[in-house]
């Protein structure tokens, strides 16, 4: 831990690494606010965050007045990365972590890991941490929650459920936030160059949809202009002015009259609700066994190049297969989806023996039962009408990784 005014991070080394490093040099006059009614306030964000906006928001809470600010910052998370749920339960951030945390007697204990803190300095893995105990140990009265960016690269759901691809990953989130805070607010993403606009509109549909009356949500398209100053290959990360801008709007709504008040949850005057065991923190329900197919590969996607790949440094790319015989009858002569790992931590998986035309002996797992699933990564995802799966070697991989 150290004091955040001791670092010194270059711009120029976070734009050649992978653009995370979220310290902003002459921050601007902050805001002179009375949060009194507030008196403790949690927020958590991911990469977005640890560009700046994190940092930035915090500060402005402090010298609001705010007594009590925690502040968690982990790369390449999504919501249930907070969670203490399977596959999460041991899930580590690979790319950066910042925690800035409030203390009884009135200092502030700061914890970071990022690209560039030092000449060529990397990252080590962090577990993120779990939202229960965050709130038993803060119990906070108005949690911001800047989260959604990795979400953007799911594939779309059902046509006649539009969004539906972000239910399993927002509802269990807010299902156990909701009750236990007395405000939440959610900072959806701002422009991303990367996604569609519809892909994002789905998004703030689906969490403004959420039945909660302590939930509002913030869309950050309304605050920012696109494109952004420093904006990263990936067409979505962006530091500096921008940042500010954006870190000082969101203060500027909270702390607005008309922005409702946080109100003493129910949960607020009863004990803490007791943390899973060990045991059944690491229970993992039990797969079945691989399906082996024989399939002709038809076609597959590029990978992206290093730089839009960008903070996390993983990409999948989709591999089409015509399936001749498999174990599993109901896919015999049916085409499918591979998904496999063609960038990880930044050196590209050997795909050179991929031939369209050529038949290959798979054995596959369902991708939404793979570790695959919950990679916050580059990948295409234009074959959502097939059935997707993952190699189960790549499955083997993924899964050490997140050991």
């Amino acid at each position: 831990m150290k004091d955040s005014q001791s670092i010194a991070i270059t711009r120029r080394r976070f734009a050649i690494g992978i653009g995370l490093l979220g310290l902003m040099g002459g921050l601007k006059a902050l805001l002179a606010v009375d949060l009194k009614n507030v008196p403790s306030v949690m927020i958590l964000g991911d990469s977005m965050a640890l560009c700046g906006f994190g940092k930035s928001l915090d500060r402005r809470f402090r010298s609001s007045g705010c007594p009590k600010v925690f502040t968690y910052m982990a790369c390449g998370t999504n919501p249930l990365s907070w969670l203490s749920i399977h596959p999460y339960t041991k899930v580590r951030t690979p790319c950066g972590l910042w925690t800035i945390e409030s203390s009884e007697d009135g200092k502030i204990s700061e914890l970071e890991d990022t690209y560039g803190m030092t000449p060529g300095h990397k990252p080590v893995p962090h577990p993120v941490p779990k939202i229960e105990e965050l709130l038993s140990a803060h119990h906070p009265d108005l949690l911001i929650v800047q989260l959604g960016n990795n979400l953007l690269d799911l594939p779309y759901g059902k046509k006649d459920h539009p969004g539906s691809q972000y239910d399993s990953f927002l509802n269990p989130f807010l299902d156990y936030v909701t009750p236990k805070v007395g405000k939440v607010v959610w900072v959806a993403p701002p422009v991303s160059g990367r996604v569609p606009k519809e892909k994002q509109d789905q998004l703030v549909e689906r969490l403004k949809a959420y039945p909660a009356k302590n939930l509002t949500v913030v869309d950050s398209r309304d605050l920012l202009t696109y494109p952004y100053s420093q904006l990263q290959a990936d067409k979505q990360h962006f530091m500096g002015k921008d940042m500010d801008l954006w870190a000082d709007k969101v203060f500027s709504l909270i702390n607005s009259e008309n922005f409702p008040a946080p109100t003493a949850p129910p949960s607020m005057t009863q004990q803490p609700v007791p943390l899973p065991t060990p045991e059944k923190q690491i229970s993992k329900p039990k797969r079945k066994p691989p399906i082996k197919v024989t399939a002709i590969l038809e076609r597959f996607t590029s990978p992206y190049s290093l730089e839009e790949t960008s903070p996390y440094y993983k990409c999948l790319i989709e591999e089409v297969y015509k399936v001749r015989s498999s174990s599993d009858k109901s896919l015999r002569s049916k085409r499918i989806v591979l998904l496999r790992i063609a960038l990880l931590q930044g050196k590209r998986k050997n795909l050179l023996l991929e031939h369209p035309g050529k038949t290959k002996d798979l054995s596959i797992i369902p991708f939404e039962d793979s570790t695959l699933a919950n990679w916050a990564c580059r990948r295409d995802a234009r074959f959502t009408e097939l059935a997707q799966f993952a190699l189960s070697e790549d499955d083997e991989t993924a899964s050490k990784i997140e050991e």
